[in-house]
C-alpha cells in the first residue's frame, strides 16, 4: 500500500452532521475568506479535472495542489476538529453527555476524565472516544497500542465503529502486531452491524482480492447499497469505478453522472481531497472518529 493510501487511513472520516451545545453550534475555527465565489457547479469541474490527471501526475505535483485547494477553502482539511453530534448520544450514563459537551468545547483532558468515568460503567461508546482521543491525541499524547486498547473494549459490547476501527489497526499492525485473519473477521461484524465505512472497505477488499477472495460483483453490490445511503465515499469511489477505464468495470458515463450528481446531491464536499488518489485504492482509506 502506498505511503497516501496509509496516511489516508489514518486522517480521513466518517462524520455525523455538527452537535451542537446549548443549541449552538460548536465549530474549531472560522473559515478563511474565499477568493472567488465557490459555486455547487464548479464541484463537477474540479472532480473531473483531478479525476484525469490522477494516474497522470505524480504526488508531488498533486499534494501542492491539494494544499492550495485547502487554503482556498475549497475542500476540508481532514484533521479538522469536528464536534461530536449529541443528539446521536444516550441519555445514560450522563457522564457521556458531559463529557461530549467538554470535547466540543475542545476541553480534551476534562472530557477524558469524564469518558474514564462512563466507561466505569462499561459505556461502550465511552470505550469508543476514549480509543479516538488516544489515536487522535486529543487530550494526550497520542498513543496507537492505547487506542487499541480501547476499541477491543468497546468492541466486547459490540460497539460497531469500534469493532471496525480495531480491524484497520490489526489489519496495519498499528498499536500491536498483525492479525490480517481477525481484521477481515472484524470488517464483516461491523459490517453486519451496518457500519458503512465497514461495508465500504470489505466491497473494495472483494473486488481488489485482498486478504480475501476476489468477489467483484459481491463488492460492487456492497459499495452500491452505501452508495444509495448517501455514504460521500461510496459515491466518490463508484464516480471514478464507472469514469476511467479499469479491470473491474466497462467504462459507463452514464453511470459515472449519476454518481457525479450524486455527490452533489448529498453535499459531499468533505470527500473531495480523495477523488486524487481514489482510482487504485486498494485497503481501507477511511476511520471512524466521531
Amino acid at each position: 500500500m502506498r505511503i497516501s493510501d496509509y496516511e489516508l487511513a489514518k486522517h480521513a472520516h466518517n462524520l455525523p452532521p455538527a452537535g451542537s451545545v446549548g443549541g449552538t453550534t460548536v465549530p474549531d475555527r472560522q473559515p478563511p475568506g474565499r477568493l472567488f465565489i465557490f459555486k455547487r457547479r464548479h464541484l463537477s469541474w474540479i472532480f473531473l479535472l483531478f479525476l484525469v490527471v490522477a494516474d497522470a501526475v505524480p504526488e508531488i505535483v498533486v499534494s501542492p495542489l491539494r494544499t492550495l485547494l485547502q487554503a482556498l477553502d475549497l475542500i476540508e482539511d481532514p484533521d479538522a476538529f469536528q464536534p461530536i453530534d449529541l443528539t446521536a448520544l444516550p441519555n445514560d450514563p450522563p457522564e457521556l453527555r458531559l463529557a461530549a459537551e467538554a470535547y466540543n468545547r475542545h476541553d480534551y483532558v476534562y472530557a477524558r476524565q469524564l469518558f474514564k468515568d462512563a466507561a466505569q460503567i462499561d459505556s461502550a461508546l465511552a470505550y469508543y472516544y476514549l480509543g479516538v482521543t488516544s489515536f487522535r491525541g486529543r487530550g494526550v499524547s497520542i498513543d496507537y497500542s492505547k487506542a487499541r486498547e480501547y476499541y477491543e473494549l468497546a468492541a466486547h459490547f459490540g460497539e460497531p465503529k469500534s469493532i471496525y476501527n480495531l480491524g484497520v489497526m490489526l489489519r496495519y499492525g498499528e498499536g500491536g502486531n498483525r492479525d490480517v485473519k481477525r481484521a477481515i473477521s472484524l470488517y464483516k461484524t461491523a459490517a453486519s452491524l451496518n457500519n458503512q465505512l465497514a461495508q465500504f472497505a470489505l466491497g473494495r477488499l472483494y473486488i481488489n482480492g485482498i486478504d480475501i477472495p476476489r468477489d467483484k460483483k459481491r463488492g460492487i453490490r456492497m459499495i452500491m447499497n452505501t452508495a444509495e445511503a448517501g455514504h460521500c465515499p461510496s459515491i466518490n469511489y463508484l464516480t471514478s469505478l464507472y469514469w476511467m477505464k479499469n479491470e473491474h468495470t466497462s467504462r459507463d458515463v452514464v453511470k459515472a453522472n449519476f454518481y457525479l450528481n450524486q455527490l452533489s446531491i448529498h453535499d459531499c464536499y468533505s470527500a473531495l481531497p480523495y477523488f486524487i488518489r481514489i482510482v487504485g485504492y486498494d485497503g481501507d482509506s477511511f476511520f471512524n472518529y466521531y
